[in-house]
């Protein structure tokens, strides 16, 4: 679903999937000595929230139309869910001091950065509501750590938040899809990871 738009709008900074992320809650600068603790807070909040399936398709823009700064892909299904998990450690962490969210987070996945006064053009005409591309089991949050770099963010897993999942529930048995094989070394195909490196 990507690929087509990336023609609509070639000026863009397309991320590269192993970046892609849905945030929860951005806590920006953490004092080292602060990070357990919001971490075991974080851990205990999540235990309360129970798994949830999303669903991503439709596309919008970050802030309008007139000033898109950033592509993304909306819910489809769960959004509801999302956004109760995501005020849950809002205020649960709103005790550490860290900015309370002024509206609710809700589910997207920024796939797309533009710079200052990016005229959108025929990708305008794709933007809104959409089929759902993707729909997955939502059983756990990562606390991450984003470390910028010239070549962009570095992200490292500092904690795993497990949800609660309810004895029975069909989410159990998501499990993830088996990988790919690798293309034989014999083959002649071209291989295109199609990375780009974030500006």
């Amino acid at each position: 679903m990507r690929d087509p738009l990336r023609e609509y709008a070639p000026g863009g900074r397309w991320s590269h999937p192993s970046l892609w992320h849905l945030t929860v809650k951005f806590l920006g600068e953490v004092e080292d000595e602060l990070v357990p603790a919001v971490a075991a807070l974080a851990t205990d909040l999540a235990k309360e929230i129970e798994g949830f399936r999303l669903g991503l398709g439709g596309f919008g823009v970050f802030p309008n139309l007139e000033r898109p700064r950033s592509l993304w892909v909306g819910s489809t299904q769960g959004g509801a869910a999302f956004e109760a998990l995501a005020a849950s450690l809002d205020g649960g962490l709103d005790a550490f001091g860290f900015e309370p969210e002024e509206e609710p987070i809700k589910a997207h996945l920024t796939i797309a950065r533009f710079r200052d006064n990016y005229e959108f053009g025929e990708l305008a005409a794709h933007l809104g509501p959409g089929e759902e591309i993707a729909n997955f089991a939502v059983k756990e949050v990562l606390l991450m750590r984003s470390v910028l770099r010239p070549r962009g963010p570095d992200y490292s897993i500092i904690e795993t938040l497990p949800l609660h999942i309810p004895e029975g529930s069909d989410l159990l048995a998501d499990e993830p899809a088996e990988p790919e094989p690798e293309p034989s070394p014999e083959s002649d195909q071209p291989i295109d990871s199609g990375y780009e490196a974030p500006a």
